[in-house]
């Protein structure tokens, strides 16, 4: 039965006497009440798809919906939103059945509810109530092998208003997932296990979605990693074309069952291509996946009409996912492994238990299209950007701004007299553009047909953030009394001051960061108290930057904020003599440091700053010397491009590990976070992992086997690409194969952040000796890589470092191409921490409570007794002093099978688990805590965890369980709890001081010192004000607020951060698509590359239209962004005619659209280039945008869009294109600088790099000698 009366859901009590006397009324009445009264009675509520499912033998034990109730009983909670304003909360539930103004069965989402609750503020789904009886209820997913970018990596949650809809004839609000969030339960009841059969289905929107992995709902694994193909089972919407895939561009319905999007099944052939899956374009899709033993099936359909139609129906891929090995998460809006690259949005879905009838899935696709899912009935946008409306409208004080109203009649009757207005804050006014009218009306609009009307909206003098209202109301014949509905548009009334520019570093200086804002208006303001809050993903956030009192800017004035060469990474206090710092770089006893501004800064001289040892000491390796990295801030950085020039590679050391860290690396050669090749240690539980990706983390090829390395023993790794087949090698034994690896490190570019023992990402530092790390330019065999792990030294052709160095920070290069090496060390300094421990499935949150003395952590990796730590961020910060570092926690599975009885566990690892230890094993009834009584050796031929007891329930091979180990012992107890995924920090040794401080001063506050040229900001202009941090990383948010805590600018840059802040469209779907953000300026030589508006000050409220990349920063200056020299030209297939190739104003989109004398003068510039001399070779070309100065046309993955050049070296071979004859035999065709065998194509309506024949769509023979010729045409946009 479904849950009627569970949490959050409140019933009066009802006594014996009152229910007896009730009823005997009831039945005297009914003697009494005439039969035209009696019918008068509010209609039932609809049978839902639980109910059918139910019917059909294969009930629900999982319901999920924003929407409506799936069950016709259903009376409890769909979903809890949270109030960012004061962190309250709310259920959101469904309408009742009422009778009055009109018969109504209800059943719906209660819309209302969450619009009065959530008015002027944000919202965000913190869980989605599951209807079924299990309670297996939906909330924030946690970190998994893939990161989000909330504090400790989990996902973001999702905000609660961006998918407005309209569900039998009533407003409701889908789950919109951007890039990064996700929800999730590890801990489920019912949920098929291993070759369990299941159903599931799930309504989405069909025009929201990308090629990232992975939109997904359904059966995922309990621990948040990918445990080996056949441990998920879900239904998959999206275009990723990287398995079996349709015929592109998609978007397809598919299955995943991990390591495989599924569409099809190809039998006898290697083609991943499902010629007969279709193209889902619906704006409401329904997707249904099942599976039972050998066999699955997926269906799909218009949620809107018709039936479902079978996508496939067989065998299963092969044998390694068949039996299937289901574990029985849930997951909603991201793959198994918490991969975090999809966007779509969601309106309900069920799993069942047991294999669903077609008939009976037939039955639900007609109860869903019963439901009458429909678009938005009123929406509000600024009138310049209705078909993407940015979610936010920018008003100044004063100035009129057009915004439109569109009411789409979605009630399924004719609508009459349609009135639209607004409802603006107080002090504003609004009117129909053209007219003294607050309002207009329409006289009658059609069932589907669409009325707008434009206001001007003038805002009042005082600063607001808030919500602007519209509302329409109107008739339906027969139906009584007027309807209404409501809807809303997030708007600010500020001062115009803009966040004008940023840098995140420069080569050579990561930390050569400023932030420039910049006063658009024509009057002064003033600054006094105004904040900047500056937040790196997946840290907490510790601090704002305070400007101070009496500052003021004038129009077209700027106020610049430098990063200082260093920070405090923990408060200090008054009387305190040792500090705790950011960083030590270029610090050095008898320096004069000032630490803080303002009138609480104090100037004071460093007297000593203790050391950890000599950098990279040299130790007795495996052969000869190596170098021990101690974990805590040392490491080993290469020379820039020391992998640029390599196709086929080997790259191979020996590594004896003093610490198994979660993400620690051996080696990790790459430009940033977005761009990189790595081998850790441990990728997020599962061992030795490699992998590389030039789209970040969620875009990774990837190799992963032969699990945990074992502690204080001499091992031998080597990573291998031939080809397309890259090979992970442990100790000469071949772990991992991957025949799909078409990443090379040559499409990386020059990378500049070449490191051993150092991510690019705030992971853990290595702690292990490091001997013969090599690097060839060919891939060894196997027997090459068998002789090297026998102990045979290694001959890089590329580098080769032996470090049989005595002593020194410098590693010799014997391979004879002179790329010597630096061995850094930083150990003085605050390391980046780790998260508190997050244990799966259990979990995923324990808090440790006031008054505790250990904290279980993700890595001790930096820990050191007598040095301090912290725990916990912002006002809810511990810090004390480490008495015992004891070991990390563990996330692993078993090995084997542990049948009932048992008094073993054959497991994958057992590092870091002690005798004693508590471990809780499986999900749903089979749950059971056991107790360690020994620890042997890993694997399933190991000796494994001895218990105390014997096992009372069977458990399946592969069972994810955790371990949270000893975690790391401090004095004196802590003041406040903490939760899972706060920072656990090292503190280091810190600088000692010549005298005590005499003020407090907080985290961040900005450590000064004039002989540091290294670190922190560093050039002409000094800045108008120094922070102390944090330092910038590859991805965060920004947000300035005024005194009184106004938001008056915002932005994500490199990923959505806080989507809350985020500016712009989005919903742009498709191949490549992620949301709109600011740039991430590449950290390039020189004065580097930075991020600006131009003009200064330009705001559309659009983040990603609103910045662009320049390689000319020019803090406290005008921005510049000056087209390149060289002629401008439109382009046009070979063909002629009215076709030209331009680029999408609201996207970064390549297309061809036809372009008149009558078009705009914004689509004829769309449509003009500059050729310009190309960026990777002057004697090709490059196309710079003449409306986006600094854009070029780029190839991703063989598509061409329009990108701000980035700085890298990558980015200037994807845009550089030699000019040859044309391949028709006229005009030019255009070859790929480093594709060479491949030239920019006209296909279906975009812009491909395509070779004559190959395994694309757009490599297609057929007229590509014609499609790949172009025209050099009139510039439609000619220059001054």
């Amino acid at each position: 039965m479904p849950r009627h009366a569970s949490r959050n859901v409140r019933h009066r009590p009802i006594h014996l006497v009152a229910v007896l006397l009730a009823a005997l009324a009831l039945i005297a009445g009914a003697t009494l009440v005439a039969p035209a009264q009696a019918a008068q009675q509010a209609p039932a509520r609809p049978e839902g798809p639980c109910d059918l499912y139910a019917a059909g033998g294969t009930p629900c034990v999982a319901a999920h919906s924003t929407t409506r109730a799936l069950y016709a009983g259903y009376h409890g909670p769909l979903y809890q939103v949270r109030r960012l304003s004061d962190g309250r909360s709310r259920d959101i539930g469904v309408v009742e059945p009422s009778l009055k103004p009109a018969p109504d069965a209800g059943g719906y989402a209660d819309s209302a509810a969450q619009d009065t609750f959530c008015a002027n503020t944000t919202c965000f789904i913190t869980t989605l109530y599951d209807q079924s009886p299990r309670h297996n209820d939906l909330t924030q997913a946690p970190r998994g092998a893939f990161s989000g970018p909330a504090m400790g990596g989990a996902n973001n949650l999702p905000i609660s208003d961006m998918a407005p809809i309209t569900v039998s004839g009533h407003k409701a609000y889908g789950v919109f997932i951007e890039p990064g969030m996700g929800l999730r339960n590890n801990d489920t009841r019912g949920i098929a296990v291993d070759d369990e059969p299941e159903g599931m289905y799930w309504v989405v929107n069909g025009q929201h979605y990308n090629d990232g992995c992975c939109f997904d709902y359904g059966n995922g694994e309990t621990d948040s990693r990918d445990d080996g193909d056949g441990t998920m089972e879900t239904s998959y919407f999206g275009n990723a074309p990287w398995w079996y895939h349709g015929n592109p561009p998609g978007p397809w319905v598919m299955t995943d069952q991990e390591n495989n999007l599924v569409g099809c099944v190809n039998p006898g052939s290697t083609s991943k291509l499902c010629a007969d899956l279709p193209t889902m374009t619906s704006r409401f899709v329904t997707a249904v996946a099942k599976g039972e033993p050998h066999h699955w099936a997926s269906l799909g359909g218009d949620a809107r009409s018709g039936s479902l139609t079978t996508m496939y129906d067989g065998p299963r891929i092969g044998p390694s996912y068949d039996p299937m090995r289901k574990q029985g998460a849930i997951v909603l809006g991201n793959g198994g492994d918490n991969s975090v690259g999809s966007q779509g949005t969601f309106y309900e879905g069920v799993m069942t238990a047991g294999y669903p009838s077609d008939r009976t899935d037939q039955a639900v696709q007609a109860n869903i299209v019963h439901a009458a899912y429909d678009g938005p009935q009123l929406t509000l946008a600024p009138g310049s950007a209705t078909d993407t409306p940015p979610g936010l409208q920018t008003f100044a004080p004063g100035a009129g701004q057009q915004v439109t109203e569109t009411f789409t009649n979605t009630t399924g009757a004719a609508a009459v007299g349609v009135k639209l207005g607004l409802t603006p804050p107080v002090g504003w006014t609004s009117v129909v553009t053209g007219t003294e009218d607050t309002s207009t009306t329409f006289d009658s609009v059609a069932t589907g047909a669409s009325v707008s009307a434009t206001f001007t909206v003038t805002p009042g003098p005082s600063p607001f953030n808030g919500d602007l209202v519209g509302e329409s109301s109107w008739t339906t014949p027969g139906q009584g009394s007027r309807r209404t509905t409501r809807t809303t548009e997030r708007v600010r009334n500020t001062s115009p001051v803009k966040i004008n520019e940023y840098r995140t570093g420069t080569d050579g200086n990561p930390t050569n960061a400023f932030i420039e804002l910049y006063n658009a208006g024509d009057s002064t303001v003033d600054l006094s108290g105004w904040t900047l809050t500056e937040h790196p993903s997946e840290q907490a956030v510790d601090s704002t930057i305070t400007i101070p009192a009496g500052t003021k800017l004038g129009g077209g004035k700027t106020y610049l904020l430098g990063l200082a060469a260093s920070g405090l990474a923990a408060p200090a206090s008054a009387g305190d003599r040792t500090v705790n710092v950011r960083s030590t770089a270029g610090l050095a006893p008898g320096q004069q440091v000032r630490i803080g501004t303002g009138p609480n800064a104090e100037t004071r001289t460093i007297s000593s700053i203790t050391s950890t040892g000599a950098t990279g000491p040299r130790v007795p390796g495996k052969l000869g010397n190596a170098v021990r990295l101690s974990g805590n801030g040392e490491y080993v950085t290469l020379p820039q491009g020391i992998v640029g020039g390599l196709d086929d590679f080997t790259i191979s050391a020996w590594v004896d590990l003093a610490a198994t860290s979660t993400w620690s690396r051996i080696f990790d050669f790459g430009s940033g976070t977005g761009t990189n090749m790595f081998l850790t240690v441990d990728g997020g539980g599962a061992g030795l992992r490699y992998a590389i990706t030039k789209s970040g983390n969620g875009a990774e090829q990837q190799l992963t086997g032969g699990g945990q390395l074992p502690l204080n023993t001499w091992s031998h790794v080597a990573v291998t690409l031939a080809g397309n087949t890259g090979r992970l090698y442990l100790n000469g034994t071949l772990v991992a194969t991957n025949p799909n690896m078409t990443l090379h490190p040559s499409a990386l570019g020059s990378t500049t952040q070449n490191w051993i023992g150092r991510s690019q990402y705030p992971d853990p530092f290595l702690n292990a000796i490091v001997d013969d790390f090599q690097v060839y330019d060919r891939a060894l065999s196997d027997s090459d890589v068998a002789a090297l792990a026998g102990g045979q030294a290694g001959a890089g052709t590329v580098a080769s470092y032996r470090f049989d160095e005595e002593s020194g920070p410098t590693a010799l290069d014997s391979s004879g191409n002179g790329r010597d090496a630096t061995i850094v060390s930083d150990a003085t300094a605050a390391s980046a921490g780790t998260p508190l421990w997050q244990p799966l499935p259990d979990g995923p949150v324990i808090t440790v409570p006031a008054g505790s003395t250990n904290v279980p952590v993700t890595s001790t990796s930096g820990f050191t007794v007598g040095q301090k730590l912290s725990v916990g961020y912002g006002d809810r910060i511990d810090t004390a002093t480490v008495t015992a570092v004891g070991k990390r926690g563990t996330q692993a599975y078993l090995a084997a099978a542990a049948p009932a009885g048992a008094t073993t566990l054959k497991v994958t690892s057992t590092s870091n688990i002690s005798a004693g230890d508590t471990i809780r094993l499986d999900i749903d009834s089979r749950i059971e805590k056991v107790t360690v009584a020994s620890v042997g050796t890993p694997g399933a031929g190991g000796t494994g965890l001895t218990l105390t007891a014997p096992l009372e329930f069977a458990h399946s091979s592969n069972l994810p369980f955790s371990d949270r180990g000893t975690g790391v012992t401090f004095s004196p107890a802590t003041r406040f709890a903490h939760e899972s995924n706060e920072p656990v920090r090292p503190l280091g040794s810190g600088l000692t001081l010549d005298r005590p401080l005499d003020n407090g001063h907080p985290v961040n506050a900005a450590i000064l010192d004039d002989a540091v040229t290294g670190a922190g900001y560093q050039g002409s202009p000094a800045p108008d004000q120094w922070f102390g941090g944090p330092a910038l990383a590859g991805a965060g948010a920004m947000v300035l607020r005024d005194a009184d805590g106004r938001v008056t600018d915002s932005l994500d840059y490199g990923r959505l951060v806080d989507p809350w802040l985020a500016e712009g469209y989005q919903a742009a779907s498709g191949s490549g698509r992620s949301g709109c953000t600011a740039l991430v300026p590449a950290v390039t030589s020189g004065a580097g590359t930075s991020a600006a508006r131009y003009p200064d000050g330009a705001d559309t409220d659009s983040n990603c239209a609103d910045f662009v990349t320049t390689r000319k920063p020019t803090p406290g200056a005008a921005n510049q962004s000056v087209l390149s020299a060289g002629p401008r030209v439109s382009l046009q297939p070979s063909a002629g005619g009215s076709t030209y190739l331009r680029h999408d104003d609201a996207s970064n989109d390549v297309l061809l659209s036809t372009v008149t004398a009558s078009s705009t003068a914004a689509l004829k510039a769309d449509a003009t280039f500059v050729k310009a001399a190309g960026l990777a070779d002057t004697s090709c070309v490059s196309f710079e945008s003449v409306n986006r100065p600094g854009s070029y046309l780029r190839h991703e993955n063989f598509v061409l869009h329009l990108q701000p050049d980035d700085g890298s070296s990558l980015f200037a071979q994807d845009a550089t294109f030699c000019p040859r004859a044309g391949n028709s035999g006229s005009g030019t065709s255009y070859q790929s600088v480093n594709f060479p065998t491949k030239f920019v194509r006209a296909f279906q309506g975009a812009a491909y790099l395509a070779s004559d024949g190959g395994t694309n769509p757009w490599d297609d023979a057929a007229s590509w000698a014609e499609d790949s010729t172009w025209l050099e045409a009139t510039p439609w946009a000619p220059g001054p």
